[in-house]
């Protein structure tokens, strides 16, 4: 099997090294527009993607260049991460071409995907435990969402669609009794209400943003692969100071079934879950991509590529594969001349 990336994250050599432990035979072809990416070194092959659109908007003949390259290099499957969503329009070019353009859903479905706000409301309506959320976009609807939540409630903002934690923000009280101290000190990720209300008195946001409850207990990430909307497995990572604890989570692998099989999704994916004050866990976002964490999941004795690639190429657990026990992973940086 021959497989072809586009602009993947660094994290993905990972993935490179546990399709080969499944299958030392698999050839993998990385394209990149930093030459100096560290999959250059995991690949069998490396060539320059081309850049970004303005935006970061698919450029004009990108579809056209990825199919032609992936004739060239021969690939079976294709596993884009840089404008998955605008590909998945062109998965049946490439399979005319003999090509599977392997993205998690079609348009439309990744579009709701990464609209956080429409999808927590589309997963509640299914049956899925979220995190209670409020849209706003200027002063008059963020003091609106503040009064939809208890006056006590610990709250957060993060924008309504994006990446990782940018935008991230805890909000906090920066009139009361050691706010400085709290708004100074070594978290960045704070933000006094006092001025988040004149920032919005300036006018509106550019683009919506979503005020949550900040849910204080340690987050869960969860891996995991499925094809056609049947799950092949996953594993669970929790942070637990300098490591994380890596195994089976019950909650979080029922998301994550239920998710593939409701959205009829394929690939390596991510969802995110904290618990309430109760102790139940909530969704917090679905990722239509793999998590720059997978790695950390080889140790639980489950290969989530592995599987996936078992799947291509026709051989599918009788039951999703679960880590059988807990492992502590920790990271350890490599510095390579490249």
């Amino acid at each position: 099997m021959r497989y072809f990336f586009n602009h993947c994250l660094t994290e993905h050599a990972h993935v490179f090294d546990m399709l080969r432990a499944a299958d030392p035979s698999v050839h993998i072809t990385a394209a990149n527009s930093h030459k100096g990416s560290p999959v250059r070194l995991a690949a069998d092959t490396f060539l320059d993607d081309p850049a970004a659109g303005e935006g970061h908007a698919m450029p004009a003949g990108y579809a056209e260049w990825l199919l032609e390259a992936a004739r060239e290099a021969r690939a079976d499957i294709v596993i884009p991460y840089r404008h998955r969503m605008e590909l998945a329009d062109f998965r049946d070019c490439f399979e005319a071409a003999g090509i599977r353009l392997l993205t998690a859903a079609d348009r439309q479905t990744m579009t709701v995907i990464e609209q956080k706000p429409a999808f927590l409301q589309w997963a509640e309506e299914t049956g899925i435990p979220i995190s209670p959320f409020r849209e706003f976009s200027c002063l008059e609807t963020f003091e609106a969402a503040v009064a939809a939540f208890d006056p006590m409630a610990p709250l957060c903002i993060k924008p309504s669609s994006g990446v990782g934690a940018v935008g991230f923000r805890r909000l906090v009280d920066d009139e009361a009794p050691g706010a400085a101290a709290v708004l100074l000190g070594l978290d960045a990720m704070v933000l006094g209400k006092g001025a988040l209300r004149r920032l919005l008195s300036l006018g509106p946001l550019s683009r919506p943003m979503m005020l949550m409850l900040y849910l204080r207990g340690p987050e869960r990430s969860t891996d995991f692969v499925c094809l056609d909307g049947e799950i092949l497995g996953a594993v669970t990572r929790m942070r637990s100071g300098l490591y994380q604890k890596v195994g089976d989570d019950m909650v979080s692998f029922a998301m994550a079934t239920t998710l593939a099989r409701e959205l009829g999704m394929s690939g390596l994916l991510n969802l995110q879950t904290r618990c309430l004050d109760d102790g139940s866990q909530v969704l917090l976002e679905l990722n239509s991509r793999a998590a720059g964490g997978i790695g950390q999941t080889a140790p639980s004795g489950v290969n989530l590529p592995g599987l996936l690639h078992e799947a291509l190429c026709g051989r599918r657990p009788e039951v999703p594969r679960r880590a059988g026990r807990t492992v502590r992973v920790a990271r350890r940086e490599m510095f390579l001349e490249i």
